[in-house]
């Protein structure tokens, strides 16, 4: 069913669009009948884009992380041998699971250090995941004050550690937790305001289909020891 679903999307789909040209895609898209986009771009990725907007019902301000389906399908190993579309699928299929993941793991998460997800939209070009809006990431918060105080530290890693037991209970491995990935509700003060975000690489074990997670993913030098290890992390018992 899979390999079907690739060599169908692979033929109706068109070369990858570029980051700048999505976000004008989406908004002529059937989305703007719900959602005024503001122009803004909050930030961008491999795969799409985060975009302010407004909730045309609710007249909230929330941010949209904006994922093309044709990013990736276009994502596949570039080689020029016999192999290549066998490559080119495995890599298609691997990507196709991490948006697979994120839409399924956004969807059932609910805690006040995790960032809350709206809605989630989808049609045959776009993933559309709705969420609440934050002031700004903890890298533009240290950035902007240079460090952190030590009082400041305990309050952010209090609430960082809070959602990381609620995901791990959960069997959620996030994969690529950094600072750029934890947001501020508020920038004036810290006290309930941290949220967990991005779960783009993020893994769900479960003991039907137990695995270990012996990939290397993530961003380098925020990796956990364990990804520079043959073992891997420990799996669910």
């Amino acid at each position: 069913m899979r390999k079907e679903l690739i060599s169908q999307l692979k033929r109706t789909i068109s070369p990858a669009t570029k980051i700048e040209h999505l976000y004008l895609q989406t908004n002529k898209s059937i989305f703007s009948d719900r959602y005024l986009f503001s122009g803004e771009i909050l930030g961008a990725g491999g795969f799409g884009i985060v975009v302010l907007a407004t909730d045309k019902r609710s007249r909230e301000d929330v941010a949209i992380k904006i994922l093309n389906i044709e990013l990736y399908l276009n994502s596949g190993a570039d080689k020029s041998n016999d192999d290549k579309d066998e490559l080119e699928d495995l890599q298609v299929e691997r990507s196709l699971s991490f948006l697979e993941n994120e839409v399924n793991i956004t969807q059932q998460l609910e805690h006040p250090s995790i960032i809350k997800v709206k809605n989630i939209h989808k049609s045959q070009y776009h993933v559309l995941i709705v969420m609440e809006l934050a002031k700004c990431s903890l890298a533009d918060y240290i950035k902007k004050r240079g460090k952190l105080t030590e009082e400041e530290s305990k309050v952010i890693l209090r609430q960082i550690l809070s959602g990381l037991k609620y995901l791990h209970i959960s069997n959620i491995v996030h994969r690529d937790l950094k600072p750029a990935n934890i947001l501020l509700m508020s920038d004036k003060t810290l006290e309930g305001t941290i949220k967990i975000s991005d779960f783009s690489i993020s893994a769900k074990l479960t003991k039907a289909l137990p695995f270990e997670l012996t990939d290397t993913v993530g961003t380098f030098h925020y990796k956990a020891p364990e990804q520079f290890t043959s073992e891997g992390c420990t799996t669910v018992k």
